[in-house]
């Protein structure tokens, strides 16, 4: 179970990354697409939904997380919780998290227009993990977990994807459950 503990905090600046993009969509700027409505063999490369808004506050969001987890680390409990040492480790940790979350999420969307999938419909498991693997990827530069560690992490991000998108879903914040 500690494991499991260390796995979500580790994780925390990159999952809630990624729901950020649907919080802040009525916020009205940067909503322009990432792909800037570009196409790649007459398909969308990324999609609409894709915006920069998502992008950079997603991101954000994972950096603030991640110094208040350095913060929080002073305390015995967050120390004993952790996977690193906060301590030295720079806050660009937390950007990668978080922009490696988007990546990810982003490249998994370069896949479902290749696939002529829409944007609402769910594609299952990749929906669920691409955040993982982009998050892993990325701050792979500051720490490479063991293979244990990253299947852990691969089934907890699709556990809590699950979970989020149905709340997001109950929520009215969500077309679909998953």
């Amino acid at each position: 179970m500690d494991l499991v503990l260390k796995c979500v905090w580790f994780l925390s600046p990159a999952a809630l990354a990624n729901p950020t993009a649907v919080l802040v969509r009525k916020i009205r700027i940067l909503e322009n697409p990432v792909d800037f409505n570009r196409t790649f063999r007459n398909k969308p490369i990324f999609g609409r939904n894709k915006t920069w808004r998502g992008l950079i506050f997603g991101t954000g969001i994972a950096v603030i997380i991640f110094i208040f987890q350095k913060w929080l680390y002073q305390f015995s409990f967050f120390e004993r919780i952790s996977l690193i040492n906060y301590n030295e480790t720079s806050l660009f940790l937390g950007f990668l998290l978080g922009f490696g979350a988007m990546s990810g999420d982003l490249i998994k969307s370069f896949f479902k227009r290749r696939l002529n999938i829409l944007p609402s419909q769910p594609w299952f498991p990749f929906d669920q993990v691409d955040w993982v693997f982009g998050a892993l990827v990325f701050s792979s530069v500051f720490y490479f977990p063991p293979a244990k560690v990253i299947i852990l992490m691969i089934f907890l991000g699709l556990f809590f994807h699950l979970i989020i998108n149905y709340l997001g879903f109950r929520l009215g914040l969500k077309e679909n459950k998953f």
